[in-house]
């Protein structure tokens, strides 16, 4: 069938894109002209493996320029310019950056490269688009560095102390990681506020990552540490936990009923 013609397809340019061989060139080059978008996606990420010459950079190009190619296949397209630093990849990037294209899809993609640069300029990226009011490909994008450029970076870690209360619930837990990895001390007292208030539901991981946060910088103040719970303790804090997620169930259930 064509459905089994394809896959097969799909199958033989996956293995031949992962062989990083300079032998496959010529049957990646055919696949990019292949009519299914999972095999050219897989055909321009097969040729952007290997180094550059003028044939492949025009593939690239073309793939990357095309509007009505698939998402996919443009992102790939991107990543291999800038990875094999072609003269104008910085025009590339401030290019992609403005793109709207599928919920700004290659316009993260674009901000991601940019962000794996050091410097001012990835942390200034980086505090522009994690703001509230981006759109939320590009927040993750932004977000999603981080890790990396916050470490030594004030401006940052407040940005993070500002994203503990965010309206969208990923940037908060996000926020919360972030906190806890990077050790913002400063951030406690926004954390223990935030536990008091937060309503959890059901969702336990998430007030486990909120409280693994404020244990961990709690252990950062001066003075004595406070003993850790005992088992029963520990228990009758879950049984209380369980009893309040059971009281918001039912208040859940009334308003439903109500309606």
């Amino acid at each position: 069938t064509d459905e089994a013609s394809r896959l097969v397809a799909l199958q033989l340019v996956e293995l031949v894109a992962t062989a990083d061989d300079e032998t496959y060139r010529p049957a990646l080059m055919e696949a990019v002209k292949d009519a299914s978008a999972r095999v050219r996606v897989r055909a321009v990420r097969g040729l952007a493996k290997l180094p550059r010459d003028d044939a492949s950079e025009a593939v690239l190009r073309a793939a990357w320029a095309d509007s009505k190619e698939a998402y996919n296949a443009r992102r790939e397209a991107l990543k291999g310019l800038v990875a094999w630093k072609v003269k104008d990849a910085d025009d590339l990037l401030a290019a992609g950056l403005s793109l709207t294209d599928g919920k700004h899809t290659l316009a993260a993609t674009a901000l991601e490269l940019l962000l794996e640069q050091s410097g001012s300029k990835a942390r200034e990226l980086a505090a522009r688009y994690s703001k509230h009011g981006q759109p939320a490909a590009l927040r993750n994008s932004a977000l999603g560095a981080f890790d990396r450029l916050a470490k030594d970076d004030d401006a940052l870690q407040d940005l993070v102390i500002g994203m503990v209360d965010d309206p969208d619930q990923q940037v908060r837990i996000r926020a919360w990681r972030l906190a806890h990895s990077l050790k913002i001390a400063k951030a406690l007292p926004v954390l223990e506020a935030r536990l008091k208030s937060e309503s959890f539901g059901f969702n336990a991981h998430s007030r486990e990552i909120l409280k693994a946060a404020v244990d961990e910088l709690a252990k950062q103040l001066p003075g004595p540490k406070p003993d850790a719970p005992s088992p029963l303790e520990a228990l009758k804090k879950q049984a209380e936990e369980l009893q309040r997620q059971a009281e918001e169930l039912r208040k859940s259930i009334d308003a439903i009923k109500a309606k």
